[in-house]
């Protein structure tokens, strides 16, 4: 690429990158303290209010400082939505309208920390890491079966060398330094990883209106899209940037489940040479797959929300409505074209087409009269009540009159039990009288069902409700001793 072309290009880039803008914006140090402050690792979104607060708190402490801040948070957040430095998101009935940060603005916070607090990678940890990383690469790609048993007697060889070298006491142990060393090595390789979560978030919405927009096109550009929903395929899960992640967590969870990854962090911490380890960067080790782990299921339960509102959409009167409405809109267009080539139309032109006006009447804002609260004022005092004499009795019959009584139905049944040895539904309401009604046939339905014993016959029962006698057919039900009601 001559000089030419990488200037155009990086010229592209100044105009077009969210990052480059910024960087180069006065509000960057405000902005990205902000997002550093309130969205550490694994921190999910927060309630838009909850964020309002807290930047009202955080420009209050900034004035007094002497920065000149002049808007509210209301203002500053919308700006920063705009912008594509903070996302915002409609949330759910609990959570409500929530904001976090974008892609844009955690990679640009690396980058700031990095500069802040650069690690050097020239080391030999990194230089080892790369090396395994290609002789793996070299084998796992190599199809010749020789190869890979020729390699793999290699590396049993030398494991057995090591066995014994360990047996006899030839090890080494790693210094403080290089744990260290390791350690940050470990945590700035993990470090993008929050970054590229928020950019799969991003590319999993895009992916939704994308193919939102593509089932509402004509159709033959839907077709393919709509089968493969009606045949269960996952089109969002399926799509590159839904595979990149899935194959990611899978990955994960595997390795959550199949080695003990937080036991080997931990023994790490226990070390002797490990003890001097700063306490941020010990915190952040202790807490790196379980971050990653809560971070992954965020974007995993995204996908499958997008994933399951796309097939519910495509089932429900809406999708029917919408294209509809899409196919009038085309029509019109069409028409509005051909009779303008017909005809010379201006915005002058008086129509004889009634148009049915829709919307809502707009007034000043000055027809609105103020409510004036001291009308609501009490100006007299409350008279004070004498105790009234509740009826016991009558409150109890109250009660039994809106709801099933139990306590009589179990002591009924377990009367006919004693009285026969065992009692159907029938024979219980033969013994006892139905004093709630169909309420009490009901209840004794509920005990059956719940601990009684199921006949292959049906039962006849009656009963009287008010002096009207009832009859019902019923599934048979046996009450014996051995119920425990």
């Amino acid at each position: 690429m001559s000089i030419v072309a990488r200037t155009i290009s990086n010229r592209r880039l100044e105009e077009k990158s969210a990052i480059l803008k910024l960087l180069r914006s006065p509000l960057m140090p405000v902005v990205l303290g902000f997002v550093a402050e309130h969205f550490p690792p694994s921190t999910k979104a927060r309630s838009a209010i909850e964020i309002y607060d807290l930047l009202d708190a955080d420009l209050k402490m900034l004035r007094a400082e002497g920065l000149e801040l002049p808007h509210d948070p209301q203002t500053y957040i919308t700006d920063w939505v705009k912008a594509g430095w903070l996302v915002r998101r409609p949330g759910n009935a609990v959570t409500g309208e929530t904001i976090e940060p974008s892609a844009t603005t955690l990679n640009a916070l690396d980058s700031v920390e990095s500069w802040q607090h650069p690690h050097s990678a020239v080391s030999a940890a990194r230089i080892h890491s790369i090396a395994d990383s290609l002789e793996n690469l070299s084998r796992e790609s190599d199809p010749d079966i020789n190869t890979r048993l020729a390699q793999l007697a290699e590396e049993k060889e030398a494991l057995e060398q090591l066995i014994a070298d360990t047996e006899r006491g030839y090890f080494e142990v790693l210094s403080a330094d290089q744990i260290s060393e390791r350690v940050l090595d470990v945590l700035e390789l993990a470090g993008t990883i929050p970054a590229d979560f928020a950019q799969v978030r991003t590319e999993l919405e895009e992916i939704n209106r994308t193919l939102r927009r593509q089932l509402l096109e004509p159709e033959d550009s839907r077709g393919q899209i709509l089968d493969d929903i009606f045949r269960g395929v996952d089109v969002i899960a399926e799509s590159d940037a839904g595979r990149r992640f899935r194959d990611f967590y899978t990955a994960l969870l595997e390795h959550k489940k199949s080695t003990p990854i937080d036991e080997w962090i931990t023994n790490i911490l226990n070390r002797e040479s490990a003890k001097d380890l700063d306490a941020t960067i010990a915190d952040h080790l202790r807490r790196l797959f379980q971050d990653l782990e809560s971070e992954g299921y965020q974007v995993n339960m995204l996908m499958t929300e997008l994933s399951r509102s796309l097939r519910d959409y495509v089932r429900t009167q809406d999708f029917t409505e919408n294209r509809r409405m899409l196919e009038l809109l085309r029509e019109t267009r069409a028409l509005a074209g051909r009779t303008i080539e017909h005809q010379h139309l201006g915005p002058l032109v008086q129509l004889h087409t009634p148009l049915t006006q829709i919307g809502m009447n707009i007034h000043s804002i000055d027809s609105l009269e103020m409510k004036n609260l001291g009308e609501e004022m009490v100006e007299t005092l409350p008279v004070p009540l004498e105790e009234a004499h509740i009826d016991t009795e009558a409150l109890f019959e109250s009660v039994r009159a809106s709801e099933i009584d139990f306590e009589e139905l179990r002591s009924h049944i377990t009367g006919s039990v004693d009285k026969r040895g065992q009692a159907t539904i029938g024979d219980v309401l033969q013994d006892y009288p139905a004093t709630q009604g169909l309420a009490s046939v009901v209840g004794l339905l509920y005990f059956a069902m719940a601990n009684g014993i199921a006949l292959e016959s049906l039962e006849t029962v009656t009963w009287d409700d008010n002096g009207t006698p009832m009859q019902a057919v019923i599934t048979g039900w046996l009450f014996t001793h051995d119920n425990n009601l």
